[in-house]
């Protein structure tokens, strides 16, 4: 190939980068001066709204406008037959909206029309100063298994009702006491029918005497106790609840005491009571635990709905009905003889 021809080859194909890095240059320039424009419209376009905006301080919103109402009552009753006293407790809620100092804390409401009504009779129940609550005597308005009954709480702040239908007591539970191997964990074997057409919740509570004797001590001593026990199972939620409903018994593990190591004990009585929830009061109780154990376990768990069965208030309105078994009893002579030598 001649020499002239191979330099204008070189040199036609500098031309053609030259030209292509130029073309390149401009079209970037342009893009980047097009992509500026965009964003210098977006930000004019942004001052002019957030300038002809008020500020939130400035605007006054009546929270009912946005469909927030308050309550401001939160009412606790729960009814039973074997009660001899019907309490309720009724708090003035602190409010939503407004500033409020920290160590505020809910107050007893004591200006406030209380009555409960079987939908034959309804009886006013006064309130009581020395127990801060509205109090009633049983034998006044008697609870009776099976009836549907209904309260009110009227005062200006809030016109609250609920109502609850007391269940029936279980007639039979079977109990049946183990130790383990060391003799330190007493566990409580409960079981019980259970209606697998309805839902249903249940609570134990134990009462137990023991003479205790210090394997590395001169004196023995007697003690009593009374606690309600949960399921051994800390992961499920208080009450216990019937969730499978596909059979009609229900059966429930427990421990009940936990020796130390340095004593050795005897068990002089122990009462079992297995009482039966209503649906309110159940929901209610398993509400309050689950917030407990969220609380503990993962203080950035999300807050669940509060549970309630007041159509202007917080709080519940339940009943219960308790049964009662003694699973042995040892004769009160035997364990005061043995107090009395002890003394």
């Amino acid at each position: 190939m001649p020499k002239g021809i191979n330099t204008d080859i070189v040199m036609i194909n500098r031309f053609k980068t030259f030209a292509n890095s130029r073309l390149t240059t401009a079209i970037i320039r342009r893009e980047y001066s097009f992509s500026f424009s965009l964003i210098l419209i977006a930000l004019y376009s942004l001052s002019a709204l957030l300038f002809s905006c008020d500020l939130a301080t400035d605007v006054e919103v009546d929270p009912e406008d946005l469909g927030i109402t308050e309550r401001k009552l939160t009412v606790l009753s729960v009814i039973s037959p074997t009660d001899e006293t019907i309490k309720v407790k009724v708090y003035k809620n602190l409010s939503l909206f407004g500033e409020r100092r920290e160590e505020e804390e809910a107050q007893e409401y004591a200006d406030a029309t209380v009555t409960i009504s079987s939908g034959e009779i309804t009886k006013e129940i006064p309130y009581l100063p020395s127990e801060k609550c509205y109090s009633l005597l049983a034998s006044e308005f008697p609870i009776v298994e099976g009836k549907r009954y209904t309260l009110r709480v009227k005062s200006p702040l809030a016109d609250a009702t609920a109502s609850c239908t007391v269940p029936k007591a279980l007639e039979k539970v079977n109990l049946i006491l183990t130790e383990d191997k060391e003799g330190r964990l007493t566990m409580l074997k409960a079981s019980w029918e259970d209606n697998p057409d309805s839902e249903d919740f249940y609570a134990l509570e134990a009462r137990y005497r023991q003479f205790r004797t210090p394997q590395y001590g001169p004196e023995n001593w007697y003690i009593s106790h009374k606690r309600t026990i949960y399921p051994y199972d800390r992961e499920r939620p208080f009450p216990i609840q019937d969730l499978n409903r596909v059979s009609s018994g229900m059966t429930e593990t427990v421990a009940i005491y936990d020796r130390p190591y340095n004593h050795d004990k005897e068990w002089l009585e122990l009462r079992v009571a297995v009482s039966r929830l209503d649906t309110h009061f159940g929901k209610y109780a398993r509400w309050q635990n689950y917030a407990e154990i969220a609380d503990l376990k993962n203080p950035f768990t999300e807050p669940s709905a509060t549970y309630t069965n007041f159509d202007n208030a917080f709080g519940v309105f339940g009943a219960k009905s308790n049964s009662e078994w003694t699973y042995f009893n040892k004769f009160e002579k035997e364990y005061s003889e043995r107090l009395n030598e002890r003394d």
